[in-house]
Protein backbone atom coordinates (compact mmCIF):
# COMPACT_ATOMS: atom_id res chain seq x y z
CA UNK A 1 0.00 0.00 0.00
CA UNK A 2 1.41 3.44 -1.04
CA UNK A 3 2.31 5.74 2.21
CA UNK A 4 0.68 8.17 0.76
CA UNK A 5 -2.62 6.76 1.52
CA UNK A 6 -2.12 7.01 5.38
CA UNK A 7 -1.74 10.59 5.42
CA UNK A 8 -4.88 12.50 7.06
CA UNK A 9 -6.52 14.95 4.87
CA UNK A 10 -4.92 18.43 4.69
CA UNK A 11 -7.87 20.19 6.76
CA UNK A 12 -6.76 18.13 10.10
CA UNK A 13 -3.65 18.69 9.42
CA UNK A 14 -3.89 22.92 10.17
CA UNK A 15 -6.04 24.20 12.49
CA UNK A 16 -8.38 27.11 11.52
CA UNK A 17 -6.63 30.35 12.77
CA UNK A 18 -8.31 33.99 12.86
CA UNK A 19 -7.45 36.33 9.79
CA UNK A 20 -4.81 38.82 10.52
CA UNK A 21 -5.52 42.63 10.03
CA UNK A 22 -3.94 42.26 6.40
CA UNK A 23 -2.61 39.48 4.25
CA UNK A 24 1.14 39.58 3.33
CA UNK A 25 -0.12 40.71 -0.51
CA UNK A 26 -2.61 43.47 0.93
CA UNK A 27 0.79 44.82 2.70
CA UNK A 28 2.36 45.18 -0.95
CA UNK A 29 -0.61 46.86 -2.27
CA UNK A 30 -0.45 49.79 -0.08
CA UNK A 31 3.06 49.90 -0.16
CA UNK A 32 2.91 49.94 -4.14
CA UNK A 33 0.19 52.85 -4.47
CA UNK A 34 2.24 55.47 -2.68
CA UNK A 35 5.76 56.51 -4.14
CA UNK A 36 6.80 57.95 -0.93
CA UNK A 37 6.35 53.92 0.57
CA UNK A 38 9.47 52.77 -0.90
CA UNK A 39 10.67 49.57 0.67
CA UNK A 40 14.31 50.05 -0.12
CA UNK A 41 15.21 52.43 2.69
CA UNK A 42 17.86 50.77 4.46
CA UNK A 43 18.52 49.39 8.10
CA UNK A 44 16.11 49.10 10.90
CA UNK A 45 15.46 53.04 11.83
CA UNK A 46 14.49 54.10 8.57
CA UNK A 47 12.69 51.18 8.32
CA UNK A 48 10.61 51.28 11.62
CA UNK A 49 10.06 54.99 10.80
CA UNK A 50 8.29 53.31 7.58
CA UNK A 51 4.14 54.41 7.49
CA UNK A 52 3.66 50.55 7.11
CA UNK A 53 6.20 48.91 9.07
CA UNK A 54 3.80 48.65 12.73
CA UNK A 55 1.78 46.29 9.84
CA UNK A 56 4.89 44.33 8.97
CA UNK A 57 5.33 43.70 12.97
CA UNK A 58 1.70 42.90 13.41
CA UNK A 59 1.83 40.23 10.23
CA UNK A 60 5.03 39.07 11.61
CA UNK A 61 2.96 38.04 15.01
CA UNK A 62 0.26 36.91 13.52
CA UNK A 63 2.73 34.66 11.49
CA UNK A 64 3.80 33.46 15.39
CA UNK A 65 6.96 35.00 14.06
CA UNK A 66 9.52 37.78 15.99
CA UNK A 67 11.64 40.76 14.02
CA UNK A 68 15.18 41.03 14.90
CA UNK A 69 17.90 43.07 13.49
CA UNK A 70 21.38 41.90 13.52
CA UNK A 71 24.85 43.07 12.57
CA UNK A 72 25.54 39.99 11.51
CA UNK A 73 22.98 37.22 10.54
CA UNK A 74 25.36 34.41 10.42
CA UNK A 75 26.77 34.66 13.97
CA UNK A 76 22.96 35.60 15.10
CA UNK A 77 22.03 31.91 13.51
CA UNK A 78 24.99 30.36 15.17
CA UNK A 79 24.06 31.52 18.70
CA UNK A 80 20.95 29.96 18.40
CA UNK A 81 20.21 26.59 20.09
CA UNK A 82 21.28 23.65 17.62
CA UNK A 83 18.53 21.89 15.38
CA UNK A 84 19.52 18.98 13.50
CA UNK A 85 17.58 20.56 10.50
CA UNK A 86 18.90 24.19 10.12
CA UNK A 87 21.66 24.50 7.06
CA UNK A 88 24.66 24.24 8.46
CA UNK A 89 26.32 27.80 8.05
CA UNK A 90 29.87 29.24 9.17
CA UNK A 91 30.91 32.79 10.94
CA UNK A 92 32.54 33.84 7.60
CA UNK A 93 28.76 33.69 5.95
CA UNK A 94 26.86 36.47 5.57
CA UNK A 95 23.44 36.81 4.62
CA UNK A 96 20.76 39.92 4.27
CA UNK A 97 18.53 38.07 5.36
CA UNK A 98 17.20 34.56 7.31
CA UNK A 99 13.99 32.56 8.18
CA UNK A 100 14.75 30.34 10.96
CA UNK A 101 11.39 27.54 11.87
CA UNK A 102 13.28 25.89 14.71
CA UNK A 103 12.67 28.45 17.23
CA UNK A 104 9.83 29.34 19.21
CA UNK A 105 8.22 32.02 18.09
CA UNK A 106 9.84 31.27 14.68
CA UNK A 107 12.43 33.89 13.92
CA UNK A 108 13.06 36.60 10.88
CA UNK A 109 17.21 38.26 11.52
CA UNK A 110 17.27 40.60 8.75
CA UNK A 111 21.20 42.66 8.69
CA UNK A 112 21.47 45.73 9.61
CA UNK A 113 22.32 47.26 6.33
CA UNK A 114 19.64 45.54 4.36
CA UNK A 115 16.33 47.11 3.15
CA UNK A 116 13.35 46.52 4.07
CA UNK A 117 12.46 44.88 1.01
CA UNK A 118 14.69 41.73 2.31
CA UNK A 119 12.26 41.95 5.56
CA UNK A 120 9.07 40.92 2.96
CA UNK A 121 10.38 38.91 1.44
CA UNK A 122 11.87 36.72 4.40
CA UNK A 123 7.78 37.10 5.69
CA UNK A 124 7.14 35.26 3.16
CA UNK A 125 9.21 32.42 4.21
CA UNK A 126 7.55 32.82 7.50
CA UNK A 127 4.40 32.54 6.38
CA UNK A 128 4.97 29.55 3.91
CA UNK A 129 7.50 27.24 5.82
CA UNK A 130 7.01 28.34 9.61
CA UNK A 131 4.85 26.32 12.15
CA UNK A 132 2.44 28.12 12.69
CA UNK A 133 -1.82 27.38 12.08
CA UNK A 134 -2.66 27.98 8.47
CA UNK A 135 -3.07 31.59 7.41
CA UNK A 136 -4.62 33.14 4.60
CA UNK A 137 -3.34 34.25 1.36
CA UNK A 138 -2.84 34.23 -2.10
CA UNK A 139 -3.99 30.52 -3.01
CA UNK A 140 -0.12 29.35 -3.78
CA UNK A 141 0.37 30.40 -0.04
CA UNK A 142 -2.19 28.44 0.97
CA UNK A 143 -1.60 25.50 -0.28
CA UNK A 144 2.29 25.49 0.14
CA UNK A 145 1.83 25.81 3.84
CA UNK A 146 -0.38 22.63 3.81
CA UNK A 147 2.26 21.19 1.44
CA UNK A 148 4.97 22.11 3.89
CA UNK A 149 3.01 19.96 6.71
CA UNK A 150 2.72 17.19 4.00
CA UNK A 151 5.98 17.08 3.09
CA UNK A 152 7.04 17.31 6.97
CA UNK A 153 5.30 13.96 7.44
CA UNK A 154 7.26 12.17 4.35
CA UNK A 155 10.25 13.20 6.65
CA UNK A 156 9.36 11.37 9.39
CA UNK A 157 8.60 8.67 7.51
CA UNK A 158 11.63 8.81 5.97
CA UNK A 159 13.45 9.62 8.99
CA UNK A 160 12.55 6.28 10.78
CA UNK A 161 12.62 3.75 7.36
CA UNK A 162 15.65 1.43 7.88
CA UNK A 163 17.69 2.80 4.86
CA UNK A 164 21.18 3.83 4.06
CA UNK A 165 22.22 7.11 6.04
CA UNK A 166 23.64 9.05 3.11
CA UNK A 167 20.61 8.51 1.13
CA UNK A 168 18.42 8.96 3.52
CA UNK A 169 19.83 12.47 4.26
CA UNK A 170 20.27 13.31 0.32
CA UNK A 171 16.89 12.33 0.04
CA UNK A 172 15.38 14.30 3.38
CA UNK A 173 17.96 17.37 2.11
CA UNK A 174 16.10 17.47 -1.75
CA UNK A 175 12.18 16.77 0.23
CA UNK A 176 13.18 20.14 2.20
CA UNK A 177 13.86 22.11 -1.03
CA UNK A 178 10.85 20.65 -2.69
CA UNK A 179 8.91 23.25 -0.52
CA UNK A 180 11.66 25.97 -0.11
CA UNK A 181 12.50 26.49 -3.97
CA UNK A 182 8.96 27.66 -4.83
CA UNK A 183 8.86 29.48 -1.67
CA UNK A 184 11.91 30.99 -2.97
CA UNK A 185 9.96 31.54 -6.66
CA UNK A 186 7.01 33.45 -4.67
CA UNK A 187 9.33 35.63 -2.18
CA UNK A 188 11.35 36.73 -5.25
CA UNK A 189 8.00 37.76 -7.51
CA UNK A 190 7.29 39.83 -4.40
CA UNK A 191 10.51 41.39 -4.71
CA UNK A 192 9.95 42.09 -8.64
CA UNK A 193 6.80 43.27 -8.05
CA UNK A 194 8.05 45.97 -5.85
CA UNK A 195 10.56 46.70 -8.56
CA UNK A 196 8.22 47.93 -10.76
CA UNK A 197 6.95 49.80 -8.87
CA UNK A 198 9.29 51.33 -7.76
CA UNK A 199 11.74 51.39 -10.95
CA UNK A 200 15.08 49.56 -9.26
CA UNK A 201 17.23 47.94 -11.60
CA UNK A 202 17.32 45.19 -8.98
CA UNK A 203 14.53 44.06 -11.02
CA UNK A 204 16.44 41.87 -13.55
CA UNK A 205 18.47 40.19 -10.59
CA UNK A 206 14.95 39.10 -9.03
CA UNK A 207 14.22 37.85 -12.39
CA UNK A 208 16.81 35.39 -12.94
CA UNK A 209 16.30 34.46 -9.69
CA UNK A 210 13.60 33.33 -9.72
CA UNK A 211 14.38 31.58 -13.07
CA UNK A 212 17.96 29.91 -11.32
CA UNK A 213 15.03 28.56 -8.44
CA UNK A 214 12.99 27.00 -11.26
CA UNK A 215 15.87 24.71 -12.25
CA UNK A 216 16.49 24.17 -8.75
CA UNK A 217 13.20 22.80 -8.40
CA UNK A 218 13.11 20.84 -11.43
CA UNK A 219 16.25 19.41 -10.30
CA UNK A 220 15.27 18.28 -7.41
CA UNK A 221 11.53 17.16 -8.39
CA UNK A 222 13.50 14.75 -11.56
CA UNK A 223 15.63 12.84 -8.07
CA UNK A 224 12.71 12.60 -6.10
CA UNK A 225 10.84 10.92 -8.41
CA UNK A 226 13.68 8.93 -9.93
CA UNK A 227 14.22 7.14 -5.98
CA UNK A 228 11.98 4.04 -5.72
CA UNK A 229 11.76 5.20 -2.01
CA UNK A 230 9.82 9.26 -2.84
CA UNK A 231 8.68 8.58 -5.91
CA UNK A 232 5.43 7.45 -5.01
CA UNK A 233 4.84 10.47 -2.55
CA UNK A 234 1.59 12.21 -4.46
CA UNK A 235 2.17 15.75 -2.95
CA UNK A 236 4.98 16.51 -5.23
CA UNK A 237 2.99 16.23 -7.91
CA UNK A 238 0.88 18.55 -6.55
CA UNK A 239 3.51 21.04 -6.13
CA UNK A 240 5.13 20.79 -9.19
CA UNK A 241 1.40 21.58 -11.01
CA UNK A 242 0.49 24.30 -8.60
CA UNK A 243 3.97 26.14 -9.40
CA UNK A 244 3.18 25.72 -13.22
CA UNK A 245 -0.44 27.53 -12.55
CA UNK A 246 1.37 29.80 -10.20
CA UNK A 247 4.05 31.37 -12.76
CA UNK A 248 1.75 31.31 -15.62
CA UNK A 249 -0.35 33.47 -13.36
CA UNK A 250 2.32 35.74 -12.67
CA UNK A 251 3.89 35.23 -16.42
CA UNK A 252 7.05 34.45 -15.70
CA UNK A 253 8.62 32.01 -17.79
CA UNK A 254 7.30 28.40 -17.09
CA UNK A 255 8.37 24.95 -17.44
Amino acid sequence: MSANLLLPPIELLAQNNPPSAATIDQIYAEIAKDPKNSPFVIGPIESMNHPIYSKIESLAQSYSTEIQWTPSVSQSVLQLPFHPERMIIHPTDEFDGWFDEFTSPNLLLIHNEAAMIILLHELRHALHLGRHPLLPGHWFDENLQKYKQLIDLEKKRLDQAPVDLNLKKSLLGLLTRMIEAPSEIVAHQGDVFLCQKFKKPELTSYLQSIQDYKKEFLKTYKSLKSSPLTKHISVLDQIYKDLQLYMKDKNLKGF
